[in-house]
């Protein structure tokens, strides 16, 4: 039999952001669940990118509260990862609560790129998936989907290991024309779909 391959659908409001005019901030942005690398994140932000870009921050909104029973299950580990990443606050890391998905949208579009380690058993990363969208470019470990949601040297970064994770961060955070390269790419949108061309395809297929 045929295999079908059906992408998971995403906000129309994310495909409605054009190409920016203005290049960011040297900021960096983490959005996704702590246990998913952000400890690992702080300890090369601490040692290898920030000494680099000593301009440069590291806005991280994220916590348990988002993650429901989960979360309070895991509460002590999260707490502990987010306790480290207030002590950072001398290396530029500021550390917010999380906030509704368009306050979070819009704080994702001031970014200038996102940083993301990925785990072996992630199948898709909604959180990368909508940097991407809003063409904001991002440094991703070779692990999970990763692959499959950043196209590498296109619209970001997917690295083989932790130096070149941070060396490609440091690129991006001081190279204007790289930048705005990467951002017009993301914002081509060439592998993702809305909810309305998802459903088609379910109804092609059911027909």
């Amino acid at each position: 039999q045929k295999r079908i391959v059906i992408p998971y659908g995403m906000d129309n409001y994310l495909f409605k952001k054009k190409s920016k005019k203005i290049i960011p901030r040297k900021n960096a942005i983490f959005t996704s669940n702590p246990m998913r690398g952000l400890d690992w994140l702080l300890d090369q932000w601490d040692k290898n990118i920030y000494p680099q870009c000593p301009d440069s921050k590291l806005i991280i909104f994220s916590g348990f509260q988002t993650y429901g029973s989960f979360g309070r299950k895991h509460a002590d580990r999260i707490n502990r990862i987010l306790l480290k990443a207030r002590s950072l606050k001398n290396k530029g890391v500021l550390l917010r609560d999380p906030v509704n998905r368009k306050k979070l949208f819009k704080n994702i579009e001031s970014s200038r790129v996102f940083l993301y380690k990925g785990s072996k058993d992630e199948t898709f990363c909604m959180a990368l998936a909508e940097s991407q969208l809003l063409g904001v470019p991002a440094i991703v470990c070779d692990f999970g989907c990763m692959n499959e949601r950043v196209i590498n040297n296109k619209t970001g970064y997917v690295c083989k290991n932790d130096s070149e994770f941070c060396s490609r961060t440091v690129d991006l955070l001081q190279n204007d024309r790289l930048w705005s390269k990467m951002n017009k790419e993301s914002l081509k949108r060439k592998n993702y779909f809305n909810w309305n061309e998802v459903a088609k395809k379910w109804q092609k297929i059911l027909n």
